[in-house]
Parts: C-alpha cells; structure tokens; sequence
C-alpha cells in the first residue's frame, strides 16, 4: 500500500502520519524540523522525520549523566519498526549525540507503549508531557514518578494529560488535508 504525500505547513509529508504529527506539534506549540538532515551511517543513509529543538529527553540530570545534546530526533511509524530501523536510530543518536524515538501510530499519550526510546538507552512506555507551569515539553515514561518538569523543577501528576496536550492529540487525529483544507 502507497502511503499519501501530504503537504501543511510548508512542508511536503511523505505521509499522513507524518503530518498528523506536524499538526500535533503546531498545537503544542513547540518548533519542528522536517527531515531536517540526512546521514550517512554504518547501517545505510537515514533522514530523521523531525528535530524537536526545544523538547526535552526526561531530565536534565539523566541529560548530564548520559551526555546528550539539546533537543529530540522524532521518527513516526505508521507500522511496527524493522531491525534496521532501530539499529539506524542507534547510530544516528550515537552520531549526534542527541537523543532518538520512534513512534509507532497517531499521537496519543495511552500509546505509550509504542512510544521507544533508542539513544542513550533502549525504552519503551513513553510520553509527551508539558508541564503546567512553563508550558515545556518534554518526553518522559508514562508514570507520576518522572513527571517533574525538566525546565523549572515543578513537581506535578498527570503532565501527560495537560489540557495543550490532550487538545493537541484531538487536532492531529481529526486533521483532514483533502481539497487545500488546513487544520
């Protein structure tokens, strides 16, 4: 099956999900990068679908430990990822030293577990959050444990369920772009 080029915000989507992703961003309020540079790796040439600048892995102490750059690589699949895939996402957050997840379906926080992490570590379980006295994203597990703000230390449960969040999830999922029609 041939997936639908789409085009929203300037950018040309090589698919739908990848623009229901750049719509879930635009309703987050949070800058994106599309396909923003292509590499070559040991695996083969990758093009990251998304550079998150100002997203946030977990926190700024799992940061410093690990010794990562600021921002995210975001990959959306529409399917389940390949062998090749994650070892491609290995070597790209090895290469740049920032971090890399892959996201299989629609955005949607009780996804999570289609939700991987594969730089600096191998995880699954999680989530955007945006914290509800900042407003900065941040992708983190799925559990009230981890859900203080990376930015300003704000201590609070349910990050995943911000109002910006869930509104932003219904936005990209109901988005159509038949006809010139914008969301």
């Amino acid at each position: 099956m041939k997936v639908i080029e789409t085009r929203f915000d300037g950018y040309n989507f090589r698919s739908r999900l990848e623009a229901r992703y750049a719509v879930f961003f635009k309703y987050l309020r949070t800058p994106y990068e599309y396909e923003k540079e292509g590499y070559k790796l040991n695996g083969g040439l990758y093009l990251p679908d998304f550079f998150l600048p100002e997203v946030s892995l977990r926190n700024e102490r799992y940061k410093s430990q690990a010794g990562f750059e600021n921002g995210v690589w975001f990959e959306a699949k529409g399917r389940s990822h390949t062998d090749k895939e994650f070892k491609l996402c290995e070597m790209l957050g090895e290469y740049t030293r920032i971090p890399v997840i892959l996201c299989e379906g629609l955005p949607d926080y009780t996804n999570s577990l289609k939700m991987f992490e594969f730089w600096p570590s191998w995880d699954q379980g999680m989530c955007f959050m945006k914290c509800f006295r900042c407003n900065k994203i941040k992708i983190e597990f799925l559990e009230s444990s981890y859900s203080n703000c990376s930015f300003c230390g704000h201590d609070e449960d349910s990050m995943w369920e911000h109002s910006d969040i869930l509104s932003a999830e219904i936005n990209a999922k109901s988005a159509r772009f038949e006809h010139g029609v914008s969301p």
